[in-house]
Protein backbone atom coordinates (compact mmCIF):
# COMPACT_ATOMS: atom_id res chain seq x y z
CA UNK A 1 0.00 0.00 0.00
CA UNK A 2 1.15 3.33 -1.11
CA UNK A 3 0.01 6.53 1.56
CA UNK A 4 -0.74 9.26 -0.25
CA UNK A 5 1.57 12.73 0.66
CA UNK A 6 0.81 15.79 1.47
CA UNK A 7 3.85 17.78 1.10
CA UNK A 8 4.74 20.75 2.95
CA UNK A 9 3.19 21.94 6.36
CA UNK A 10 0.04 23.55 6.52
CA UNK A 11 -0.18 27.06 6.48
CA UNK A 12 -3.57 29.03 6.49
CA UNK A 13 -5.05 30.13 3.58
CA UNK A 14 -1.95 28.31 1.55
CA UNK A 15 -3.09 25.46 -0.51
CA UNK A 16 -2.58 21.33 0.43
CA UNK A 17 -2.39 18.86 -2.63
CA UNK A 18 -2.17 15.16 -1.78
CA UNK A 19 -0.53 13.44 -4.96
CA UNK A 20 -2.52 10.06 -5.74
CA UNK A 21 0.39 8.30 -6.09
CA UNK A 22 1.59 5.48 -8.70
CA UNK A 23 -1.74 3.66 -9.26
CA UNK A 24 -2.46 3.14 -13.24
CA UNK A 25 -3.83 6.04 -15.76
CA UNK A 26 -7.50 6.01 -15.97
CA UNK A 27 -8.01 5.65 -11.89
CA UNK A 28 -10.69 7.04 -10.44
CA UNK A 29 -10.59 8.75 -6.87
CA UNK A 30 -12.27 10.28 -4.33
CA UNK A 31 -11.31 12.86 -1.61
CA UNK A 32 -12.44 13.32 2.30
CA UNK A 33 -10.07 15.81 4.15
CA UNK A 34 -10.40 15.68 7.65
CA UNK A 35 -9.63 17.99 10.69
CA UNK A 36 -8.17 16.16 13.91
CA UNK A 37 -10.35 13.05 12.84
CA UNK A 38 -13.69 14.98 11.27
CA UNK A 39 -14.56 15.18 7.76
CA UNK A 40 -14.26 18.60 6.31
CA UNK A 41 -17.52 18.86 4.10
CA UNK A 42 -17.63 19.30 0.88
CA UNK A 43 -18.47 23.23 0.57
CA UNK A 44 -15.68 23.96 2.55
CA UNK A 45 -13.05 22.33 0.08
CA UNK A 46 -13.04 18.63 1.81
CA UNK A 47 -13.55 16.51 -1.48
CA UNK A 48 -10.96 17.26 -4.02
CA UNK A 49 -6.74 16.66 -4.33
CA UNK A 50 -6.66 20.49 -3.16
CA UNK A 51 -7.49 22.04 0.48
CA UNK A 52 -6.94 25.42 1.59
CA UNK A 53 -7.00 25.30 5.51
CA UNK A 54 -8.27 28.04 7.39
CA UNK A 55 -6.96 29.72 10.55
CA UNK A 56 -9.14 28.15 12.75
CA UNK A 57 -7.46 25.20 11.48
CA UNK A 58 -4.09 25.48 12.13
CA UNK A 59 -2.72 23.32 15.20
CA UNK A 60 -5.31 20.57 14.16
CA UNK A 61 -3.98 17.28 12.72
CA UNK A 62 -4.91 17.34 9.12
CA UNK A 63 -5.28 14.51 7.09
CA UNK A 64 -7.24 12.90 3.73
CA UNK A 65 -8.17 9.88 3.14
CA UNK A 66 -8.24 8.85 -0.77
CA UNK A 67 -10.10 5.83 -2.07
Amino acid sequence: MVVPPIPGPPAGGQPLTVSEGPWPAGTVYNYQWRANGTNIVASLGGAGPIFTPTAAQLGQTLDVVVS
